[in-house]
């Protein structure tokens, strides 16, 4: 007599995309899209230049997942990569997730790289992601290219999750400050911070 062993459906991670889609009466109506996420295999060296930032800002483009600057450019760059890019990407503070795959129209499968690449400016080093989230940070962005440049932006890999051994469990003491939005919506509340400075 023969048994078969039992196997276990191995769950993959996800990573939700914030998308808006236009209501009949031209309002805009922010939607989430849970895709399936694999880790990057192999690093990819994007070159970020004044056209792609410029084109952003015409396109406002801001908070989109293909119109904003590192979209742009990594759609532009999409041969160097070791899997499809269909130009849907999520750009958050330490993270790329690239889409791979389509469903009826909207992003599926994603695959998730690393990044910590920032610039400069007034004496203070700022990130390129939270430049790219604003459409202030946009200028400031394309006026450090226009006079430096293009600047190379690499994707890691991201590093294998590995628990803690033998955590401290500190009791805070004082008052906590609110953490803000992580991911996808910390984008999206960027995105409006900055609509509302250009407003104003």
């Amino acid at each position: 007599m023969t048994t078969t062993a039992s196997r276990t459906k191995r769950k993959y991670p996800s990573f939700s995309f914030s998308m808006h889609m236009k209501r009949p009466d031209g309002s805009i109506q922010p939607i989430t899209v849970p895709t399936v996420t694999r880790p990057a295999k192999k690093a990819v060296t994007l070159t970020l230049t004044a056209e792609h930032v410029q084109k952003a800002i015409d396109l406002r483009g801001v908070g989109t997942t293909t119109e904003c600057a590192m979209a742009l450019c990594s759609f532009a760059h999409r041969d160097s990569f070791p899997h499809v890019v269909n130009g849907h990407i999520e750009w958050t503070l330490r993270r790329a997730y690239v889409v791979e795959k389509l469903k009826g129209g909207l992003p599926a499968t994603s695959v998730a790289y690393d990044h910590h690449e920032s610039i400069v400016l007034d004496g203070k080093r700022t990130s390129i992601a939270r430049l790219n989230d604003s459409y202030g940070g946009q200028r400031r962005l394309l006026a450090w290219l226009k006079a430096n440049g293009p600047l190379d932006v690499t994707l890691r890999p991201p590093p294998a999750h590995q628990p803690p051994r033998n955590r401290v469990h500190v009791k805070r003491t004082g008052p906590v400050k609110p953490r803000g939005p992580n991911g996808a919506h910390g984008r999206y509340a960027r995105m409006n911070t900055g609509i509302a400075e250009l407003a104003a």
